[in-house]
């Protein structure tokens, strides 16, 4: 399943292209493109130590792990838009386990906060789905750069995001010295 995208390309190349500080100039983009990161979506079922329970929806990007709370949204079958799609690497059973513990981690900073102990009662894998993000790709110093915004929110992604996406542009790129190397030994 595809997350549809709220933000399209001329909006994604408009927020792509202002001055990331005060002082800068503008950036000028020379390529935008939609990718979908490859992603867990996990319900989990929580029993606070008082009032009723309730459901969270986690995520974890299949690439490094990297967890985020979201809010459910729309899917399609297929993306909306021509975009580079990743390939799922991690095992869905250790980004459970990525999951369970930092959920974990979350819930008892908040039952500390609030004096009341909340408990993960399950954990489930609702589907694997694939999340879309916009990159542009710009020169900076004489070389090439890019930055990304989420394909939802138009947020930019900051460094924790930034080595996901250097992972996943590698990945392309390893992809297609194999197929070239292939070419050739046959």
């Amino acid at each position: 399943m595809y997350v549809v995208p709220e933000i399209d390309k001329a909006r994604a190349q408009a927020v792509l292209t202002r001055q990331p500080r005060p002082f800068t100039r503008k950036r000028n983009i020379l390529k935008t493109e939609l990718l979908y990161l490859p992603s867990f979506l996990f319900l989990l079922r929580v029993k606070p130590g008082t009032g009723s329970h309730f459901v969270e929806y986690v995520t974890i990007e299949e690439i490094h792990g990297e967890f985020a709370l979201i809010e459910k949204s729309d899917y399609s079958p297929e993306p909306v838009t021509p975009s580079r799609i990743y390939n799922f690497v991690l095992p869905s059973d250790e980004a459970e386990a990525v999951a369970l513990d930092l959920y974990k981690r979350i819930l008892l900073k908040k039952s500390l906060k609030n004096k009341s102990m909340a408990v993960v009662e399950s954990i489930e894998l609702e589907q694997k789905f694939y999340y879309p993000y916009w990159i542009g790709y710009f020169h900076h110093k004489g070389a090439l750069d890019f930055d990304v915004i989420d394909g939802i929110s138009g947020k930019h992604q900051g460094p924790k995001m930034r080595s996901v996406f250097i992972e996943l542009l590698l990945q392309q790129k390893k992809e297609a010295a194999d197929a070239v190397q292939k070419k050739t030994d046959d």
